[in-house]
Parts: C-alpha cells; sequence; structure tokens
C-alpha cells in the first residue's frame, strides 16, 4: 500500500500571510520543503484522501494525484474540511455513507 503525505502543515498553511518570520521568510525563498500545505494524506491504492483543507488544489497538483474515489474527514475543523468545496466544484460527486462520531466516509457517486 502506498501511503502518500500531501501535506503536513498546520492548520495555516506556511508561509503565513503577512508574516516576517525566518521561518516563512526562508518557505517563500526556498518553496519545498520549507513551504508547507495542510494536513492531508493520500492512499494510492484506494484512491482515498484522508482530509481536505482549504488548500487540496494544490496538494492534489503538486503531487500528481488524478483520481479521487473516496474522502474521509477526520474531524469537521476549518483545516481538515472546507476544501470539500473546492472538489466538489471540480466535479467530484460524495455523499456520506456512514457518520459517526470520529469519522466520515464520503465517497464518489
Amino acid at each position: 500500500m502506498q501511503i502518500r503525505i500531501v501535506g503536513s502543515g498546520g492548520s495555516i498553511p506556511t508561509p503565513k500571510i503577512g508574516c516576517s518570520c525566518s521561518v516563512c521568510t526562508k518557505a517563500r525563498e526556498l518553496g519545498k520543503p520549507y513551504k508547507r500545505n495542510s494536513n492531508s494524506i493520500y492512499l494510492a491504492d484506494a484512491k482515498a484522501i484522508f482530509d481536505c483543507p482549504e488548500d487540496i488544489n494544490n496538494s492534489v497538483n503538486e503531487n500528481g494525484i488524478n483520481e479521487i474515489d473516496a474522502l474521509f474527514i477526520t474531524h469537521w475543523h476549518p483545516d481538515h474540511c472546507f476544501g470539500l468545496r473546492l472538489l466538489m466544484q471540480c466535479g467530484y460527486d460524495f455523499y456520506s455513507e456512514r457518520v459517526n462520531h470520529q469519522f466520515s466516509l464520503l465517497k464518489k457517486s
């Protein structure tokens, strides 16, 4: 099973807007690996993504991901689910098969 970490930053991607600290400055100057997208994981065999933060578009494109058949949202904080709108606007049609207090499994119909 191939697991790809497509985002490993915090709730606010690095570099932060308007921040001039040394970390954000270095990220702007050097890009990856200092520039980081918000947390997300891709399971290649299952074509599944865990969490879709607002910058999911960048994460998917930077990692050459062309197929997503399932999406797991670990919890409903903005940095884990606000990218859902972007995926749906790109033609992915997800529905909720099971919801509980731990996670939701959303599958392409």
